[in-house]
């Protein structure tokens, strides 16, 4: 049989495609120039050319993508666990992050939603609870709480009921005489809305109508617990009282329900004040503030807390900011009284 003359013996140095022209030792491919030229200027063909192409296109429309599919899942996520640990603040910053760039999340939504019922922050409730609608949602523990909240968000509109009331007096609470609202309460014990409307009407009179009030707050709660309007007005009720411990067992509720509340920590400084606790009470209001600035309340806390620390300088700066808003300046009033003592504080 005649022997195959084309096969390369191991350690040849002939090329190992055309079996006739000697290697290049400067390469480690076992190839003649000839051959190594050849196959460099080996034509493409036109089909992978354009597969290439639109494999990187595709590549390219993911890499500018990717990040900002990131963030959003990022941003939700911190959202979603920050509501789960009763931060709703925090939840409310990243979940409006989320939903800038999925605004039809309904998972998105409906967290925004709680946290907002948490936060006080009526205008974004009413607005996730009118995009969620009638949407599905199968997670059964968040529509559990969904529709806690939903319930709860109720007290904050009058009943139909009460409307009836408010339109015979010009659809103004304030204009309702003590005398109608109790005997309204007396047949609806346990309308909400004008417990607490009544019940923050008489809370600045006498002893005798703060201990009515303080009844009527009370009542709302064991109406139904999560009604953080009630548990405000009590811990600033108790305080005002002399109750002290009891204010605190208000903050502390409040604070438990919503950790970031910057009502029930500014309220909590203001009871440890009361109770010359003042660098507690500083460093609280502090914290707070620069937690939510926004928050007349604790910038009117924290210039309390100055006053009583001493810190004039630092009180005075914080006072003149807060003149300049005419919404902040409404909450330092009741400071103002207090540091030109026209009232008594403690």
């Amino acid at each position: 049989m005649e022997e195959n003359t084309n096969v390369q013996e191991p350690g040849s140095n002939i090329c190992s495609h055309c079996s006739i022209r000697s290697i290049n030792p400067a390469h480690l491919t076992a190839l003649c120039d000839e051959c190594r030229e050849a196959f460099i200027k080996f034509p493409i063909p036109l089909w992978i050319k354009l597969f290439g192409a639109g494999v990187g296109v595709v590549l390219l429309f993911a890499l500018f993508n990717l990040p900002s599919q990131l963030s959003t899942a990022i941003h939700l996520e911190r959202g979603k666990n920050a509501a789960k640990s009763h931060k709703f603040l925090t939840a409310q910053k990243e979940l409006r992050q989320a939903l800038k760039t999925v605004p039809n999340s309904t998972e998105g939504q409906a967290y925004m939603m709680i946290s907002s019922y948490y936060n006080l922050d009526l205008e974004e409730f009413n607005t996730m609870a009118t995009s969620i609608g009638s949407k599905s949602i199968d997670d059964h523990e968040l529509y559990s709480w969904l529709e806690d909240v939903a319930g709860s968000a109720t007290a904050f509109f009058p009943s139909d009921s009460f409307l009836v009331v408010m339109r015979a007096h010009g659809d103004a609470v304030d204009s309702i005489p003590d005398s109608v609202y109790e005997k309204f309460l007396a047949q609806f014990p346990e309308d909400i809305f004008p417990l607490i409307q009544y019940a923050s009407r008489i809370m600045d009179r006498d002893s005798i109508e703060k201990l009515r009030a303080d009844s009527l707050l009370r009542h709302v709660l064991s109406v139904d617990k999560n009604q953080f309007v009630a548990m405000q007005l009590l811990s600033g009720l108790r305080r005002e009282e002399g109750d002290l411990p009891g204010s605190l067992k208000y903050c502390e509720q409040l604070i438990e329900s919503n950790q970031e509340s910057s009502y029930g920590l500014s309220s909590k400084a203001r009871t440890l004040l009361k109770m010359k606790k003042d660098k507690e009470a500083l460093a609280l209001a502090k914290n707070t503030y620069d937690m939510d600035n926004s928050s007349g309340y604790a910038q009117a806390t924290l210039c309390l807390a100055y006053h009583f620390n001493g810190k004039l300088k630092e009180r005075d700066e914080l006072m003149k900011e807060a003149l300049k808003d005419t919404v902040k300046a409404g909450y330092m009033d009741y400071a103002l009284d207090i540091i030109n003592n026209k009232k008594t504080f403690r």
